[in-house]
């Protein structure tokens, strides 16, 4: 619940801005432990080597 008052704080902030009138540099909300959590295991696993090979990179 914090993270989401945080943002709104800074999407409040940034409606004040030249950035808001043009419509650019929206803030991005933080993520969730959850969705942090759903990155770490996608990276986890994450085959590096495979990546790798298929772009033809050496040294890997």
């Amino acid at each position: 619940m914090l993270n989401k008052i945080e943002y709104l704080l800074r999407h409040v902030a940034w409606q004040r801005t030249k950035d808001a009138a043009r419509g650019i540099n929206r803030p991005k909300p933080c993520p969730t432990p959850a969705e942090e959590a759903a990155l770490r295991k996608k990276l986890e696993r994450t085959d590096m080597a495979d990546i790798a090979r298929k772009l033809n990179i050496e040294g890997v």
